[in-house]
């Protein structure tokens, strides 16, 4: 028999360092035990978890839903940008526990000014479009909007002789004798 806070771990008598707990035949630290996570009969976590304050919660690296399901307390969300162009779309996300998304991935972080693409196919279009163009995108529903603000802007870039003819809402339904538009 050992004395209490003492262990019997390989026929000796051991005191358990400070925040361990005597379990038979060893010193367990409960709060960070894999093997012995919450008590000395406790949970055997999962290769894809780790022991965190007495539970089993996800380790780096691994995909999660929360903050709360994570054993650093860090899930990092990533947003779609399938087309490439640096703008994620707000409605398709991903978290990973304090890491990234895989190499390859169409995944990134939210932007830091807040702006999201309204049209993760065409790569043209995303917030701040300056560019103009002389077909409408024939992604997402189709339509003008290259710059993602909900309003129709003007085909082309006008050029001195180019005639418009008046949608009535500021923009023109169609641009006769319209000059070759800067596309990228």
């Amino acid at each position: 028999q050992c004395a209490s806070g003492a262990a019997c771990v390989g026929g000796a008598c051991t005191v358990c360092p400070a925040g361990q707990t005597v379990c038979p035949n060893l010193c367990v630290n409960l709060q960070t035990s894999n093997a012995h996570c919450g008590a000395c009969s406790g949970t055997v976590c999962a290769a894809t978890q780790q022991c965190a304050g007495g539970k089993c919660l996800l380790a780096n690296g691994q995909p999660c839903s929360s903050s709360a399901v994570c054993a650093t307390g860090i899930c990092n969300m990533f947003y779609e940008d399938h087309d490439g162009d640096g703008y994620p779309v707000s409605t398709s996300s991903v978290g990973y526990c304090n890491g990234s998304p895989p190499p390859g991935s169409d995944y990134i972080p939210a932007r830091s000014d807040g702006k999201w693409d309204c049209c993760d196919a065409d790569y043209f279009a995303h917030p701040g479009q300056t560019d103009y163009f002389i077909t409408p995108s024939t992604l997402c529903g189709g339509g003008w909007d290259y710059d993602c603000n909900d309003v129709v802007e003007k085909q082309c870039e006008p050029h001195v002789g180019d005639q418009c003819v008046s949608d009535g809402a500021g923009g023109c339904t169609t641009i006769t004798a319209c000059g070759i538009p800067s596309v990228n």
